[in-house]
């Protein structure tokens, strides 16, 4: 009976020891993001040490100030060109990383000249006192991007615009999506000359306490489902930048754009006909004869 005894507690002990390894993995979830009232004093627990901080956002006439605890974090003078596309700013709170006690402050500075393309955006934290100031724009500036004319080009000259806001009224649900492990989603439009506008994510990782973003957007096309007749053959592939051929679309077929991506600073666009879909780079699409726009 002891051996028995003996047998069944050392059962119990590994049973227990091997569930104490298992560690459940967590989904990350979207943090929430609350709106900052401007020109107005609000209290808030921005570093977890318990004592709340005041903050303040002014902004008249193209100028930014945004203050903590009375002491001036940012004054910036915008310019803008005529009255109505002075820039807007907008202050939200936020959680990046839910593991510390830290909050995140995003300043957003945008104008009305392309419907609400950021001029800036800027993450602030602040830790016991000391305010820390982490200019997103100016990371994602050294990112690689295809070029296209001055005449498509908005104010960051690149292949794509950093989240053009279509209502204008400031970020909208999902142009920045906080999954509080370090990871921050971006909404930005990109502009082919050959196919218009469509929409994707940069994605951006907390490193060393900044945010900062190493590849290309790519996503699905959410605004609607866009389609065009083929006035040529058109080959598809199983890959973005892959030579091995799914199928070849006759001209005359009607084919949907589902989605994009960069390989190698190239452009694909992921298409759809019946029950089958492929990849293509963006000079094909030269073959396709667009029935709407890929713009909302």
């Amino acid at each position: 009976m002891k051996k028995i005894g003996k047998k069944i507690l050392a059962i119990l002990v590994t049973f227990f020891l091997l569930n104490s390894l298992i560690v459940p993995v967590q989904a990350a979830n979207k943090v929430k993001i609350s709106r900052i009232s401007a020109n107005r004093t609000t209290n808030l627990q921005l570093d977890g040490k318990g004592g709340k901080e005041k903050v303040k956002l002014t902004y008249k006439k193209g100028n930014v100030r945004l203050t903590i605890n009375g002491k001036t974090v940012l004054n910036k003078n915008y310019k803008y060109s005529m009255e109505w596309n002075q820039p807007k700013v907008e202050l939200i709170m936020t959680d990046v990383n839910t593991r510390d006690k830290e909050k995140d402050l995003f300043l957003a500075v945008y104008n009305l000249e392309w419907c609400g393309t950021y001029q800036e955006l800027i993450r602030v934290t602040y830790r016991s006192g000391k305010i820390y100031i982490d200019p997103l724009l100016k990371t994602l500036k050294s990112i690689k991007s295809p070029k296209i004319s001055n005449k498509f080009a908005d104010m960051s000259k690149r292949g794509y615009m950093l989240n053009p806001i279509e209502s204008c009224k400031g970020l909208t649900k999902g142009d920045l999506i906080v999954l509080g492990n370090g990871t921050v989603k971006w909404h930005v439009c990109l502009f082919s000359g050959t196919a218009g506008y469509f929409h994707g994510y940069i994605t951006l990782q907390l490193k060393s306490g900044r945010l900062k973003a190493s590849h290309y957007p790519s996503g699905t096309i959410t605004e609607m489902s866009v389609s065009g007749t083929l006035k040529g053959n058109l080959s598809i592939y199983n890959r973005a930048g892959s030579s091995k051929k799914v199928a070849t679309i006759s001209k005359g077929k009607k084919v949907t754009v589902i989605g994009f991506t960069f390989v190698k600073n190239r452009l694909y666009m992921k298409v759809q006909y019946g029950k089958r879909n492929g990849w293509v780079s963006q000079n094909a699409l030269k073959a396709l004869r667009w029935d709407g726009t890929l713009h909302a």
